[in-house]
């Protein structure tokens, strides 16, 4: 599992694209043997993720709150984010953050306006 794989799957759950329920359906069990690949970054991110959702299961955070704890693991991850900005909305009443998120040329882009 790569740091960009997870990166893309977080940027399609702050997007909309797919529910937290998806997108644990598809982390957990990716990321279940992270310590095998070796990758320091690959190894940083799935802990940040792991512990964010903790707390929003434990119910210490709330789904904005993880949303922007996702947002800030994502711009301390060491990789250039290089291919797209896509704004993210935090909290309704605010205005949007925007952030780069790093993709794969593949990966379709989801803006909001």
């Amino acid at each position: 599992m790569s740091s960009s794989q997870i990166k893309e799957h977080v940027a399609l759950y702050l997007a909309n694209q797919t529910d937290l329920g998806q997108f644990e359906d598809w982390f957990v069990p990716n990321t279940r043997d992270v310590r095998r690949t070796r990758s320091e970054e690959a190894m940083s991110l799935t802990f940040g993720v792991e512990a964010a959702l903790s707390e929003y299961l434990s119910r210490i955070i709330n789904e904005a709150e993880l949303r922007q704890e996702l947002i800030a693991l994502i711009h301390r991850s060491t990789c250039e984010f290089t291919h797209y900005d896509a704004p993210i909305p935090i909290f309704a009443n605010k205005p949007e953050l925007p952030i780069r998120i790093a993709t794969s040329p593949a990966l379709p882009v989801f803006a909001r306006s």
